[in-house]
């Protein structure tokens, strides 16, 4: 039987990277709205108005990959509806309005999910391997840098401040390789000067959790760096590139060091493709992600990225 999936808006994230692994899904009907583009059966963009599109028809999911602001407006309005529902990261801005969607989705038994994905490509699952598993792993350390590409007024109203955007890596991180019972050692965020005083520029911290460490640098003023480096007591494991952003079917190298040793190992898989699939055929549970959805989201407010 088919499955319809509804996407919300037309971000660069959807056009480069979704787009291509949704359409190798087999019995996957793909409909999208745009509001910035024309109607165009071939890209698969059949609506230019939102509620319309999410009075059009029953949709197996609604994939929300709109400006952050909008997130939680329409990941509500789509719950109501009684869609099952697949939201870009931040799932919303405020923690409240996190809860509220939990509280939703819950009681109508829907799917809920915030699409961080990085982890889920086989790269972790290979470093886990050679570690010998998380409970190997002594300390992290992680650097998520992208150019500041937009205007601070622009920013400011769209509210892409920095620790929205990337509160969600840091988050999963944590909820991951740490426990939920972690200690702040250092945080330190960085803002614009006046008037957009309150849009955070970069934020850093260091977190503990028995003898392991985290330290994480995440930001939009600086120019492109991605990696994440695993330290283990006789191992170091580093994705040099694209840590937090890997490409699909595209050879992504992490480098073993060890015994004074280094060794470049390559994976390569559409684990977009694979995620969507699985999410599709009910390979995950609800509950699976309303827990992950709600950890994240209080690591999030703890380490002050929410309010």
């Amino acid at each position: 039987m088919k499955k319809k999936i509804l996407i919300l808006g037309y971000s660069n994230f959807v056009q480069r990277r979704v787009l291509k692994s949704l359409k190798k899904i087999n019995g996957l009907e793909i409909y999208i709205c745009s509001k910035s583009h024309d109607l165009d059966n071939k890209k698969k963009i059949l609506f230019n108005d939102y509620e319309i599109a999410l009075s059009a028809k029953k949709f197996d999911f609604v994939y929300i990959s709109l400006i952050n602001i909008l997130h939680y407006r329409y990941a509500l309005k789509a719950l109501k509806k009684g869609f099952n529902v697949i939201v870009d990261k931040p799932i919303s801005i405020q923690y409240s309005h996190t809860e509220k969607l939990l509280e939703i989705a819950k009681n109508k038994k829907l799917f809920l999910c915030e699409l961080t994905v990085f982890n889920y490509h086989i790269v972790y699952n290979k470093i886990l391997e050679i570690l010998g598993g998380k409970n190997k792993i002594d300390s992290i350390q992680a650097n998520f840098n992208i150019p500041q590409n937009k205007s601070l007024k622009s920013m400011k109203l769209l509210k892409n401040s920095c620790d929205y955007d990337m509160a969600p890596y840091a988050a999963s991180i944590i909820r991951i390789f740490f426990s939920k019972n972690f200690k702040i050692n250092k945080i330190i965020k960085n803002f614009y000067n006046k008037p957009y005083k309150k849009i955070v520029k970069n934020f850093s911290f260091l977190i503990s959790f028995k003898e392991k460490v985290f330290f994480g640098n995440f930001a939009v003023s600086k120019e492109y760096i991605s990696n994440i480096i695993f330290f283990s007591k006789d191992k170091i494991i580093e994705i040099p590139h694209q840590a937090f952003a890997l490409p699909c079917n595209k050879y992504i190298t992490f480098i073993l060091k060890h015994k004074n040793r280094k060794v470049k190992i390559r994976y390569k898989n559409d684990y977009i493709q694979d995620f969507f699939s699985q999410i599709l055929n009910n390979r995950y549970s609800k509950n699976y992600f309303y827990k992950i959805i709600e950890e994240d989201n209080k690591i999030k407010k703890k380490l002050g990225l929410l309010k």
